[in-house]
C-alpha cells in the first residue's frame, strides 16, 4: 500500500472585491460627475450679494438707470431656479443617452454642456451680460441631471454585488463634500469677490478636465457590454481589469441569467405601478421617503443660505421678555 494521501485542498479563490481598479473608475466617475451636482447647488449662495450688484450695474451700464430692486430678484431667482429646470431634463434624458452612447460613453459627452456651461459664466462679467449666467446655469442644470441618473447606474453595473450598496453612496458622499467646498470657496475672503465670483463659477470645469483625463482610462459598463451590445469579448475583458482576475465567467453567466429574467418580464407601465399591488406599496415607499426628504428642510440648509448671514456682521440681538 501506498503512503497516506492528504485530501486535496482547492486552491483558494482569487478576491473579487474593491480592487485597484475599481477605485479608480468609482473616483473617475463620481467624483467628476457628482461635483458639478454639489458645486453648482451651493456655489451661487455666498456670491448672492455681488452678483445682484452685477446685476444691477449691467442695467445701469445699457440704460443709464438702475434697475428696481424686484426686478434684481426676479432676474436672480431665474438664475437660481433654472438650474432645477434643465436638471429636469437631464433626468428624462439620462435613459436615452445611456443606451445610445453607453454609461461610460454618456458621462463623457456628458461634459460638453459643463464645458459650455463653464465658459458662459466665467466670460459672464468680461462681457457684461447676466443672461450668460442664465444661460449656464441652465447646461450645468442639463449636466447635473444627467449625471445624476448615468454615475449611479456605471457605479452598480461595475461594482461586484456585494458592494454595490457602498459603491452607490459614493455618489451622494462627493454631492455633499462639493456644496461645502462650493461655500467655503464663495466665501469673500476667496473667490466670493467683485473681482472674482465668475471665477468661481466657472471653477466648475476643474471636475471636467479631471474626468475627461482618467474616465477614458476605464471601461464600458460590462453589463452594457454584454446585455445591450452582445459584446461578449470586450465585456470579459472589462470585467478582468475590474475585478482583477481572470476567472470571470460566473459573474458573466449571472448577468445574461439576470438578462433573460429581464426579457420575461411584462413592461411595467406608470398605470402598473398604482393599480398592480405588488409594485403600488414599492411606490407608496418610495414616494414617502422623498417626502420625508423634502420636508425634513434639509434642502433649505444646504442649499439656501440668506445674504444676511453672511454679508452683516457677526451681531446678536438679545431680546429680554423680563420686566
Amino acid at each position: 500500500m501506498g503512503g497516506d494521501h492528504q485530501p486535496a485542498t482547492a486552491a483558494p479563490k482569487p478576491s473579487k472585491g474593491f480592487t485597484g481598479h475599481l477605485a479608480f473608475a468609482i473616483a473617475a466617475s463620481a467624483v467628476g460627475s457628482a461635483f458639478q451636482h454639489g458645486y453648482n447647488t451651493g456655489v451661487v449662495n455666498a456670491p448672492q450679494t455681488v452678483i445682484e450688484q452685477f446685476i444691477n450695474q449691467t442695467h445701469y451700464d445699457r440704460t443709464g438707470e438702475p434697475m428696481e430692486d424686484g426686478s434684481i430678484t426676479i432676474i436672480w431667482s431665474l438664475a437660481v431656479s433654472i438650474f432645477c429646470v434643465g436638471g429636469m431634463i437631464g433626468g428624462l434624458l439620462t435613459a436615452v443617452i445611456a443606451n445610445k452612447f453607453g454609461r461610460k460613453g454618456g458621462l463623457l459627452l456628458n461634459n460638453v454642456f459643463v464645458i459650455v456651461a463653464a465658459v458662459l459664466m466665467t466670460f459672464s462679467k468680461p462681457s457684461k451680460s447676466y443672461e450668460m449666467i442664465i444661460a449656464g446655469r441652465f447646461f450645468i442644470g442639463i449636466s447635473s441631471g444627467l449625471a445624476a441618473g448615468l454615475t449611479p447606474m456605471y457605479l452598480s453595473e461595475i461594482s461586484p454585488a456585494h458592494l454595490r450598496g457602498a459603491t452607490g453612496t459614493t455618489y451622494q458622499l462627493v454631492v455633499t463634500i462639493s456644496i461645502v467646498l462650493a461655500n467655503v470657496l464663495g466665501l469673500p475672503q476667496v473667490l466670493g469677490t467683485d473681482q472674482l465670483w465668475n471665477y468661481l463659477l466657472g471653477f466648475t470645469i476643474v471636475a471636467t478636465v479631471f474626468q475627461v483625463c482618467t474616465l477614458p482610462m476605464c471601461p464600458e459598463s460590462p453589463k452594457f457590454l454584454l446585455l445591450n451590445r452582445g459584446r461578449d469579448i470586450q465585456a470579459q475583458e472589462a470585467l478582468t481589469w475590474l475585478r482583477g482576475v481572470i476567472e470571470v465567467h460566473d459573474e458573466m453567466d449571472e448577468m445574461r441569467a439576470e438578462g433573460e429574467t429581464m426579457k420575461s418580464q411584462p413592461q411595467v407601465t406608470l398605470t402598473d405601478m398604482f393599480t398592480n399591488p405588488l409594485l403600488r406599496m414599492p411606490l407608496i415607499i418610495s414616494l414617502m421617503v422623498m417626502m420625508s426628504q423634502q420636508l425634513s428642510g434639509i434642502n433649505a440648509v444646504s442649499d439656501c443660505q440668506p445674504k444676511d448671514h453672511l454679508n452683516s456682521p457677526n451681531t446678536v440681538e438679545i431680546v429680554s421678555f423680563d420686566r
